[in-house]
């Protein structure tokens, strides 16, 4: 399997408020063409594992708090956030899935159906790594 060394920059924008934060920069691995690895807040931070495909995402975050984020494209789903005082479960809505060589995008709706709701957008930024 290909792998590719590229600098990543990750942003979460409230669709709600519209506020941007920068949730990681630094040095990634791309896979396959479809998996990319990064480490959050730099090398001591939480491993992060991304799986995209034409019509779902995987995000696999391991640290003190693990989460699990299964996102398929126009279909609800759930998200597993694992803390020190058990499991959580918490509904999501994906409304864009996007995938090119230059940024992964994925919009989706926190909450259950019918109810109002948190929006949010992470967004992969990538560049060729110097070498």
């Amino acid at each position: 399997m290909i792998s590719k060394a590229k600098r990543v920059r990750v942003i979460r924008t409230d669709l709600n408020t519209g506020q941007k934060e920068c949730l990681s920069e630094g040095i990634g691995e791309i896979v396959g063409g479809n998996q990319l690895f990064y480490t959050e807040g730099g090398s001591a931070g939480c491993p992060v594992r991304v799986e995209i495909h034409s019509t779902s995402i995987t995000i696999q975050r391991q640290g003190e708090t693990a989460t699990t984020m299964l996102l398929v494209l126009h279909q609800r789903s759930v998200s597993r956030i694992q803390t020190e005082f058990g499991v959580f479960e918490i509904g999501n809505l994906t409304t864009l899935l996007e995938q090119n060589d230059d940024c992964w995008r994925v919009a989706y709706e926190i909450g259950e159906a019918g109810q109002p709701s948190d929006r949010f957008q992470i967004e992969w930024f990538f560049k060729e790594a110097e070498a």
